[in-house]
């Protein structure tokens, strides 16, 4: 009788594409989960690393559209740190690494987005605004889980001790068509 499968008349190819049904944008940490704070303590001889995890629920857990990591640190020498964010699927994203800056670190966020323009490799300290990480976020998670741990590692190459004040993510995410094609209206 000529009646579609569905209501956008693509005989569910959003399914088979995997194409998200709408956006959700949610902030991590969240009020009351466990602090992100941590101290970069020197190296002397061999390189420290400091870890500090956010666990992202499995009931928040859908297709990752969108990330922007926001990082707070105090050190002295931005130069000697390099930090790395590693998502619950095992996938290793270089933030920043001996930047060219020797100046300090103070009590400023750090936004990395891979939409900013402007390349953490060519800012200055004290490096507060948004900046591009050295390496994109997006293209290396698009469409992967959001949930379990996101790790961030700060590795400290020199002789100085810091504070990493905080650090925060915000994830727009998506779930999958959940039928065959649209979302309502299948007939």
């Amino acid at each position: 009788d000529g009646t579609p499968l569905d209501s956008d008349q693509n005989a569910g190819v959003d399914q088979l594409n995997d194409a998200p049904t709408s956006t959700t944008t949610t902030n991590y940490p969240k009020s009351g989960d466990p602090s992100t704070t941590a101290t970069i303590n020197p190296s002397y001889t061999n390189a420290w690393v400091v870890t500090s995890t956010i666990n992202v629920p499995v009931s928040d857990g859908s297709l990752i559209q969108g990330i922007t990591l926001t990082l707070h640190v105090n050190y002295p020498r931005a130069s000697e740190l390099s930090a790395v964010l590693i998502s619950p699927g095992g996938v290793a994203i270089q933030l920043f690494g001996n930047l060219p800056s020797n100046g300090k670190l103070t009590g400023q966020d750090i936004v990395f987005s891979d939409s900013s323009s402007v390349s953490i490799d060519s800012g200055s300290a004290p490096y507060f605004g948004r900046f591009s990480p050295e390496q994109p976020m997006l293209s290396s998670l698009l469409n992967t889980n959001s949930a379990g741990v996101w790790t961030l590692q700060i590795k400290n190459n020199g002789t100085n001790g810091g504070t990493l004040v905080n650090w925060s993510m915000q994830l727009v995410t998506s779930a999958p068509n959940a039928g065959a094609g649209a979302t309502s209206a299948d007939v």
